[in-house]
């Protein structure tokens, strides 16, 4: 068939053209079967090559994540191109449940469309609880079916907040596209913890030089599969990302993190995400889980921008929540309370929104690195205090 001008199917077109035969299908683990986009958060979405076990594995652990039972409503808003979509489908398919599907995520409307939908499990990425802590409080807050909202980056601080407002139940995870969406999974309720490694995965904490960290000790997340045909198959016509990624078995995931004694992960931000200031390793992730912590603050991003004394500045974008007035330099007294000296952002851009991905994660490859009109630290007349 010729190739023709693109074009999008609506779900009642699919409907009204009545049934329609699979084409024939035999398993195959080495058989390509999407190509699955990563979010893109900090650079172009890399085309990841999966098979049809990752899938499958994938909606076995949500399955499990999520408590599924008989009875069900499963609430997602992730566009179904992405693994955090795709997996609830497969998920619902293999217990039996339904899906309520939102077209968008809107924090202002969110409650009340699982209340709609009578839905018991709600699906997370990112900032999403933050975004629903910091609505206006209602007096029907708790009234709704949902009892655990799943996924992954839930800051720590936001946990106890939002299980006691919402009464729903955290379970925590982390994984990536890359590694059939999950590769630990917190159900004990360890607060700011990722959890343990699943079954069918190694996963190991190791230093720059590869040998393995100590208890406690921040590292680079590596993992391996236990059984074959889990991984990826590399990323779509990028040979050179494919093999800085996939090493000698493991997959480096670009993560930090590390391990307490009891085999608990913790989460520490991304290698891309890192920046140098006066001569130390700063993390956005860290810089940016204490802006967002502060009362007026509905979502920020943090980045590195140009030093006229070399290494860079600490540049944060902050969105402050409706209705707010937020004084930059107050903002900068609360991250002197809660960080070290350096690492305290320099400049301040206030911002109506950001730019995000389907999945509502920010753009931080779209925010401009320019300082012009920043609220600049340095020219304030405020001094931070070494400590």
């Amino acid at each position: 068939m010729p190739a023709g001008p693109a074009r999008s199917t609506t779900l009642t077109d699919v409907a009204a053209a009545g049934a329609f035969t699979a084409p024939p299908s035999t398993p195959d683990a080495d058989r390509i079967v999407s190509i699955t986009y990563t979010s893109g958060t900090t650079g172009p979405p890399k085309g990841v090559m999966l098979g049809e076990k990752p899938y499958l594995m994938a909606g076995h652990v949500a399955g499990q994540l999520a408590g599924v039972r008989a009875g069900d409503v499963m609430l997602t808003w992730e566009p179904l191109y992405h693994i955090g979509g795709s997996q609830v489908i497969v998920t619902c398919l293999q217990h039996g449940v339904p899906m309520a599907l939102l077209e968008r995520f809107s924090a202002s409307s969110f409650w009340d469309e699982a209340r709609r939908h009578r839905a018991t499990q709600m699906h997370y990425l990112g900032g999403v609880l933050g975004l629903l802590l910091k609505q206006p409080p209602r007096p029907d807050d708790r009234d709704h079916a949902v009892r655990i909202a799943w996924g992954g980056g839930a800051p720590a601080h936001l946990w106890e907040p939002f299980e006691r407002r919402f009464g729903a139940r955290i379970h925590e995870c982390y994984g990536m596209t890359e590694a059939a969406s999950f590769t630990t999974v917190n159900l004990e309720g360890r607060v700011g913890s990722i959890g343990r490694p699943v079954p069918h995965f190694e996963v190991k904490i190791v230093r720059d030089d590869g040998r393995p960290a100590a208890t406690h000790e921040t590292g680079h997340i590596i993992v391996r599969e236990r059984e074959p045909g889990l991984l990826m198959k590399g990323y779509l016509k990028d040979p050179e990302r494919t093999a800085e990624t996939l090493r000698d078995g493991w997959l480096y995931t670009g993560d930090f993190g590390a391990c307490d004694a009891d085999g608990f992960l913790y989460f520490a931000g991304r290698r891309r995400d890192r920046l140098r200031r006066r001569g130390e390793n700063v993390s956005a992730w860290e810089i940016e889980q204490v802006v967002s912590m502060h009362a007026d603050v509905e979502a920020c991003a943090a980045i590195g921008v140009s030093s006229d004394v070399g290494d860079e500045d600490i540049k944060v974008f902050v969105k402050p929540v409706g209705g707010k007035r937020l004084d930059p330099l107050d903002l900068i007294r609360w991250c002197e309370s809660h960080l070290a000296y350096f690492q305290v952002p320099r400049y301040v851009e206030l911002v109506e929104d950001f730019p995000r991905t389907p999945t509502e994660r920010i753009r931080k490859d779209q925010l401009s690195t320019s300082v012009v009109g920043c609220f600049d630290l340095e020219h304030s007349g405020y001094r931070v205090r070494r400590s």
